[in-house]
Parts: C-alpha cells; structure tokens; sequence
C-alpha cells in the first residue's frame, strides 16, 4: 500500500513500521544546506543506532504524493522543507563524474543527480532495522518476475493504451500467469530503478517501454495527469496514462469487470482497510461504483482518476485531514454530494460531473476557500469548485457556514430540482451563478417551500449575479447581508414571495422594484411582498413595501389580493 505505518516513536526517532526504517527527529529541522560529507558526519554524530544518509530507496518511501509543498505528511513529519536532500546512493548520469548522488526535492518528490563536491542540500537521517535482505532482487517467473524486496509481481514487457481507462482494462484483463495485475502507484513504479545498473537504470529482465506511467495522480494538476518514471535517466517525470508496466500484489485472478457492487468505506476507523480500498481505486481497479462513496479518512487527499459513475451518494463528512477530493472523469452521481464539517478540506474538484440526482450539500468546512487568494506554482488563483460540466442538480443546494469562502462561482448551465440557500459564511463577497435558469423544477404544485431561493446572513456579500435566472417555484427572500448592493434583475416569476430584510446597502427602488416590475409584467407577481430596513436613502425607498400597497413604475398598481 501506497502509505508509510508509523506506529512506534519517541521523542528523538520515529519508527516505520512498513519498512522497519527508523528516522532521526532531529535531523528533519536542519536547514537545507550541507556538504554530502557534512550531511554523512552529522548522521554519525547521532549515536544510538547506526544512523546514515539513507539511500535514494530509503528516502523515496518518505514522499507522499497526497501532500504539497512539501510531499511529505506534514502532521508526522514536521520541519521538513521543500527542497534536495541527499542519498546515499551514487550516480553515473552525469557520466564520468564518479562523484555524484542521487537527491530527492520534496517540492515535487522528483530525482536527479548532483556533483557531491560543492554543492548543497538537505540530509535526513535513518537506520534499517530490517535482518534479513533477499539473497537476490528477482525471481525471474517466465512470462513476469517476483520482486525479492517488495514481494510485487511484475509483468516483463511494457503496456500500450490510447489513455487511462483503456491501460487499466488492458492490465486488469491480462490474466498473465493466473495473476490479478493493475497500473502501479509511483511508489511502486520508482522501487524498479535499479542504482546497479545505468542507462537505462532497469534490471536486464524487463523490456519494453522506458518511458512509463503510474496510476498516482499530480495533486497540482488534477485530471489526466499522472506521475511518471523515466527509466533512461532514473528519474520521475510526468506520465502520459498511456505506457506502464503492470504489477500484481495479489495471487489470483478473481476480478470480473470493473464495478464495484456495493458501497466503499474510506474511512478513519480502520485505516489499514481504508487504505486498501483507496488503493483499489487509485490504481484504476474500478470505474463504476454500484453503491454509495463514503470519504471520512484518514488520508489527505482523495484523487480517483478512473472513477466515471456512483449510482448512490458521495459523502465526504467529519473529516480532520482531508484537504483535496477530486474525481476528474466522474459525469454521475445518483444520489447526494455532501461535504460536511472538514477542517482541512480546500478543494472539490469534479470537473466532469453532469449530474446530481440528489442534494448538494456544502456545510461547515473550515478551510474551504483559505487558497482563493493565494497563487500557486501554475499562477492562477485555486478555487475550492470545480463543477464545471454540472447541468442538473435533482434535489436542493445548501451552502452553509464558511467561514474562509470569498467567491462562490458555478457558472455551468444548471437547473436546481427543488431550493438554493446560501447563508452565514462571514467571507463571502461574490456569488456568480450565471448560468442558473430555474430554482424548482422537481416541485409539485402546493408543495410549501420548495423552490425558494434564500441568501442569509453573509455578512460581506456586495454582489449576486444570477444572470440567467428566471423563474424561483416558491419564495425569493434575501435576509442580513449587509454590504449587498447588487442583485441581478432578470427573474421573471417568484411564486410565493419576496422578502428583503436587514440589507443595509442594497437600494431596494433600482434593485428590487426592477425585479417586481418584471415579473409583473410576465403575470407572475409573488403572493406576498416585504421588503423593509433596506437601504435607508429617501431615494431608494421601495414603491411597493407589501403586498396591499404596489405602484411600481410602468406598471398598474397591483391590487389587494
């Protein structure tokens, strides 16, 4: 599995127990800034336990492609900088120079070679508390070959698809030696690059392809985009989903298609079978869930590049750690998606999403927009959403309570099944829904407030931009928001009533009376009318403060009902 098992640590070591690697504490503060043999004298200078540089193996197990800036997990690794540390493995990339080793940058968790003799970088130090070594790296099997050392499978030849799906199905359905085989993670991917061996850097068994992809996706660019080795030179590179080389953690070949009958538990309560099934999805096991997605842990990042269908619901609830989830090539969701009371989460990335059959439910999530003002290493500013393709949402829209949200931006052509409500997130200033045509499709008649549309208590809202938005089925009430000035005037129906409260900057005469002529005019006048405590300027006061009393401009007086 893709995840180090730390279990065991005091104050000066931490203990993997996944590899039986024991890491100094101590060393993960130190600046990025040594000699190699500077780096080497400080890891001997720890005592207890024969510490050493580790080799490029040993570090490589560190990274986590979940984390960013640095790939490593920041709650049990802290003090550790983006930036080269030194292995203690050499390197002949550079050719003749016999004095170079391998580094890795956890900016990125790339590799590559530098000239120990003047350079700099940072040293973290391990001691291997593994007894026994295999006597020999590979058991060749014929047709694949054992790893001694991970005890993976691994297929001879390389394999060729037209994009991610297709190199999946052609892994899942090779059937190889009576084996279960899938795309590997980088992890296992980079555990192949052989420091024996140069140019390329790959045991004389395999053949094939050189240039290969994993199944671990680029967290900076969520879609297509897959990490990769590059086996001429011994480095990591982006992969292009299209070229791998299939392995096997398994002894059968049980697997029958590629949906998952059930629902699927990500879950914090038991983080060995939580990491089992993220691992199943991640490498391209399954596309179609026939069952509900339940997100709560423990990782930090839930990235399914193969997923294209959920019949039931997605929940992504209560979670402490998680920051990104990001389903690229998801169209379906039959039920739900909810997200609800995350402190770490930042970002929803479901670019290909159509459909919701159910609720949108957005609420509680500390972090969500904290990165709308940063920019990134791409230069452009990280939104919390990515609904880009979203056209239907069958059940209600409920973004609630937060506190770090400044924009909220849909701008897909969309229609809402039964109400919108946005409210209490103290941050918000803009909200653009500029392609939302009709709040209520899916209610019937006499079916209360289904329909209605609510924007509460955003504390500094200014503007509201519902560009395309024509008919709300039930109520339009506006409430509390007391920097909003702006509300877009097309709509055309209000069923039940329009209520306009505590808006203390918004001019109820140049905004909402421009609204009610409309609708007016489309014979769609809401049954009842309240707009008071506005903005107080004489001129700005509403020409139709309630229902009994209406003489808005251009229009007959709308008489008592």
């Amino acid at each position: 599995m893709d995840a180090p098992k730390w279990s065991s640590e005091n104050e000066l070591t931490l203990l993997d127990d996944a590899t039986g690697l024991l890491w100094s504490k101590r060393s993960f503060a130190l600046p990025v800034g040594k000699t190699f043999e500077d780096a080497r004298s400080y890891c001997k200078s720890l005592g207890g336990p024969e510490m050493q540089i580790p080799t490029r193996q040993q570090l490589q197990t560190l990274v986590n492609y979940k984390y960013a800036n640095p790939v490593v997990d920041h709650d049990r690794l802290p003090g550790i900088r983006s930036g080269p540390y030194w292995t203690a493995t050499p390197s002949d990339i550079n050719g003749a120079d016999k004095d170079s080793y391998w580094l890795i940058d956890f900016l990125d968790g790339r590799s590559f070679s530098r000239n120990a003799k003047g350079n700099l970088a940072g040293v973290l130090c391990v001691a291997d508390f593994y007894e026994a070594k295999p006597d020999s790296h590979y058991t060749d099997r014929g047709s694949w070959v054992e790893d001694n050392a991970t005890g993976l499978g691994w297929q001879k030849q390389t394999v060729h698809a037209n994009d991610a799906n297709a190199l999946a199905d052609a892994c899942l359905g090779s059937g190889l030696g009576g084996k279960r085989w899938r795309v590997p993670a980088q992890h296992e991917l980079l555990s192949l690059v052989s420091a024996g061996q140069s140019r390329p850097y790959l045991d004389p068994l395999f053949s094939g392809e050189l240039y290969l992809s994993s199944s671990t996706a680029d967290l900076h660019r969520v879609g297509s985009d897959f990490y990769g080795v590059d086996f001429q030179r011994g480095v990591t590179v982006p992969g292009d989903g299209m070229h791998t080389r299939c392995v096997s953690q398994w002894p059968d070949n049980k697997m029958t298609g590629r949906t998952y009958e059930g629902s699927v538990f990500i879950d914090a309560s038991n983080i060995d079978d939580a990491n089992r099934q993220l691992q199943l999805f991640e490498t391209g096991h399954y596309r179609k869930i026939h069952g509900d997605l339940y997100i709560h842990g423990p990782v930090a990042a839930v990235i399914l590049p193969y997923l294209e269908e959920v019949t039931g619901s997605i929940s992504v609830d209560r979670s402490a750690k998680i920051h990104t989830v990001a389903i690229p090539f998801l169209t379906t969701i039959g039920g739900e998606l909810s997200a609800v009371g995350n402190a770490a989460l930042d970002r929803l990335v479901f670019p290909g999403l159509a459909g919701i059959g159910g609720n949108l439910t957005l609420i509680k999530n500390a972090n969500l927009g904290s990165k709308q003002e940063q920019i990134p290493l791409n230069d452009e500013i990280v939104e919390p959403f990515d609904f880009r393709s979203l056209k239907t949402i069958g059940g209600d829209v409920s973004i609630q309570a937060h506190q770090q949200l400044k924009m909220l931006s849909i701008t897909s052509p969309i229609s809402v099944g039964k109400s919108v409500s946005i409210g209490d997130n103290p941050q918000l200033r803009t909200i653009r829904m500029t392609s939302l045509a009709l709040i209520g499709q899916s209610c019937g008649p006499g079916s209360g407030d289904c329909g209605s549309l609510e924007i509460l208590s955003n504390m500094r809202l200014a503007s509201v931009d519902f560009a395309s938005l024509k008919t709300i089925v039930a109520g339009f009430s506006v409430r509390g928001n007391p920097e909003l000035k702006d509300v877009q005037e097309r709509i055309d129906r209000i069923g039940t009533g329009l209520v306009a409260q505590y808006n203390r900057k918004l001019c109820a005469r140049t905004v909402l009376d421009r609204i009610l002529l409309r609708t007016w005019n489309s014979g769609h006048f809401p049954g009842g009318v309240t707009i008071t405590d506005n903005d107080p300027a004489p001129e700005c006061k509403t020409a139709c403060s309630d229902r009994d009393h209406c003489t808005i401009p251009h229009a007959k007086a709308v008489p008592r009902r």
